[in-house]
């Protein structure tokens, strides 16, 4: 289900066709991973990708409007308040060395976040590569960074929180 805007007060809510089949749901299947999908939600599927620090959860979002996947990891720990620009300076520095995606630090609740997306070829089909690269550069990111992201997240402001940070792109 969709909500569209019929007036400033009115909302409407549209269905999906029956036949509506998410454009990475054959990719998933194909490759074998584990997944979930939702009937009220068929635009999204939870994929669980494995990792050095475990199990975590990628939402694979069809934006129809768009024409692209949106794949969305939220990190198991969030950022205190005294830590956001400490946090905010750690993820610039990480996003600078990424091929593709990016962290990114929710001002409101202090959510941490790795998001990615990949457009849809002109019938609607997500090329098989291209998912199973963005899932694995999905959980690298978690594997890279997660450490380094929770201890900074959960220290106060100032320099001694980065450590070793200028030091992440030259271990790789």
């Amino acid at each position: 289900m969709t909500m569209s805007k019929r007036s400033s007060s009115t909302l409407a809510i549209k269905s999906k066709p029956a036949d509506y089949q998410h454009p990475a749901l054959r990719v998933l299947r194909d490759a074998k991973l584990h997944f979930a999908t939702m009937d009220q939600q068929p635009e999204r599927i939870l994929v669980g990708v494995t990792g050095s620090h475990g199990v975590f959860t990628v939402a694979c979002v069809h934006d129809q409007d768009s024409d692209l996947i949106r794949l969305h990891v939220a990190y198991p720990i969030k950022a205190t308040a005294t830590a956001f620009d400490t946090v905010l300076r750690l993820l610039n520095h990480l996003n600078a060395n990424l091929p593709g995606g990016g962290y990114l630090l929710d001002l409101n609740d202090g959510e941490i976040s790795f998001r990615h997306c990949l457009h849809l070829d002109e019938a609607g089909r997500i090329e098989a590569t291209s998912l199973v690269r963005a899932l694995a550069l999905s959980t690298s990111a978690l594997d890279y960074a997660l450490p380094l992201i929770a201890s900074v997240a959960q220290c106060g402001s100032g320099e001694e929180c980065f450590c070793g940070v200028t030091d992440t792109s030259e271990s790789r």
